[in-house]
């Protein structure tokens, strides 16, 4: 990964932008340290998008099929303005569950998240 890029993740659903939400929440950061914003991709389409640290979304990655999440990913150079390309992460193998409560995927980002920091 280049130095100043910086990285947002758009909830494609209800449930995932209330997972993140609450993961902002829970691990005692407020939604404002991952400020939603709108931001224009290479053709000129509008997304909200939440930025997050790469770390962070890669353990979002690692959860989004345990947990049933929906989400695309960008990048943006940090020369880049507001034009954003999308990307796409490999998502981990194994089995896919029902939905779980917001409150459990949250529980379960946590602990990925507090086993590796």
């Amino acid at each position: 990964m280049k130095t100043g890029e910086r990285w947002f993740v758009e909830a494609m659903d209800d449930y995932t932008n209330e997972v993140i939400t609450s993961y902002f929440a829970a691990s005692g950061r407020s939604a404002d340290d991952g400020v939603k914003s709108s931001k224009r991709d290479l053709e000129g389409k509008p997304h909200q998008l939440w930025e997050m640290p790469v770390n962070d979304i890669k353990r979002l990655v690692n959860s989004k099929r345990n947990c049933r999440l929906d989400f695309k990913i960008f990048v943006m150079q940090a020369d880049g303005g507001n034009l954003v390309r999308e990307i796409s992460f490999a998502v981990p193998r194994g089995s896919i569950r029902k939905t779980i409560p917001v409150g459990k995927a949250r529980t379960n980002l946590l602990e990925i998240l507090g086993s590796k920091r």
